[in-house]
């Protein structure tokens, strides 16, 4: 079986996480780009004083670039080279760079250092090369050709400011970085750990935002501050209010597994859409359920088990007087006009109302309800089964 599409896509979970990573510690004067220079790259502004007389009393404010690359996988001979490549041209047009990071994870036992190979031996194999155009060997050879002297001088300068990093655990180290951001200390774990998933989500959903337009996605300490206040402000112990923009870019079911298809919900939800053009509602009301799944975890966690029961009673209830109007009228009773009216009389559904998300929350649990899984007293349907 090939799994190269499933590394690759490992690969940018992980990569996504590294940025995620280096966000944590960026101040008013830096910021973090994804898929720039590198995988991943840090630029810093500082001042410096300038000596001579003429300037005296002036202040710069000069640019520093640190370039990461994130490789989730072994690191060969030939990708090993593949990074000094990059990180000499990078240096070469950007006098900027300052230094340079490897990151990796330990568990594939990549080497503490890089650039080890001999520098005049290498520059040999480059100047030989008749590799095509586009490598990135062959670029290196178009810029250095003739020019030894350059060469060792970016060479040695990456070699003496490089790091390897290789990480024990990723996932624990985000969770010990972001604890001042997100408040760690004054909310119950599993609500920072609710937060800092809800953080992965808006940086995975704004890089992908971007890379449709095959652009680099940069954040700054502001954009950061934004971000992490709209999540302080949505993930409490009082409510937990996910964004559901980013919850339906990242859970879209497959409509064409088995699962899926076979499941109670999705047949209830094809009696009212039985046309195959209307797949796309019958998609939305199921992102709509999970998303009110992930609610429904969430608040058993925080031990708010009475007020689920309570929302999924008054959602039973408020179907019931659905199906009391609908069949006090001669063929009104359809499983369409169910749906709609059961959704219509949940949008009062009074504890959801301050949750950011309730919309969807209040559709999500009509469906939940229709679940083969759901207690015989609380399960709803559309279609009457035979």
């Amino acid at each position: 079986m090939d799994t190269s599409g499933l590394q690759s896509l490992a690969g940018f979970c992980y990569q996504i996480k590294v940025f995620a990573l280096c966000l944590s510690e960026i101040n008013e004067n830096s910021s973090v780009k994804f898929e720039h220079f590198d995988d991943v790259e840090i630029n810093e502004k500082f001042k410096t004083e300038q000596i001579l007389e003429q300037f005296s009393g002036k202040t710069l404010m000069n640019d520093s670039i640190k370039l990461i690359q994130v490789k989730k996988t072994n690191i060969s001979t030939e990708t090993h080279k593949k990074i000094i490549y990059n990180w000499i041209l990078t240096t070469l047009h950007n006098p900027s760079v300052s230094s340079y990071q490897l990151f990796t994870d330990i568990s594939y036992g990549n080497p503490e250092k890089l650039l080890t190979f001999d520098c005049k031996e290498l520059y040999q194999e480059i100047c030989s090369s008749n590799k095509r155009g586009t490598a990135l060997i062959t670029k290196v050879k178009e810029n250095f050709i003739n020019n030894f002297e350059k060469f060792e001088q970016i060479y040695i300068k990456i070699q003496k400011s490089h790091q390897v990093i290789n990480s024990e655990n990723i996932d624990n180290e985000l969770y010990e970085a972001f604890k001042a951001h997100l408040n760690h200390g004054g909310v119950p774990d599993e609500i920072y750990q609710c937060r800092l998933e809800e953080l992965i989500r808006y940086i995975q959903h704004e890089i992908l935002s971007v890379a449709i337009d095959i652009k680099h996605f940069e954040c700054n300490y502001k954009s950061l501050k934004k971000i992490i206040e709209d999540i302080l402000g949505a993930i409490r112990e009082d409510k937990m209010g996910f964004n559901y923009t980013l919850f339906r870019n990242g859970n879209k079911p497959n409509l064409s597994d088995s699962n899926v298809i076979n499941s109670r919900e999705y047949l209830q939800l094809k009696a009212c859409y039985p046309n195959n053009s209307q797949l796309n509602r019958i998609e939305k009301h199921l992102v709509q359920m999970q998303y009110y799944e992930q609610y429904r975890y969430q608040q058993f966690k925080n031990l708010k088990k009475l007020d689920i029961e309570y929302i999924e009673g008054l959602t039973y209830d408020n179907y019931e007087d659905a199906l009391d109007e609908l069949q006090s009228v001669s063929n009104n009773d359809k499983p369409l006009n169910r749906l709609t009216k059961t959704k219509e009389k949940n949008s009062t559904n009074q504890p959801l109302n301050e949750i950011p998300g309730s919309k969807e929350l209040k559709v999500g649990v009509c469906i939940y309800l229709t679940k083969s899984a759901t207690k015989d007293a609380l399960r709803v349907s559309w279609e009457e089964e035979q």
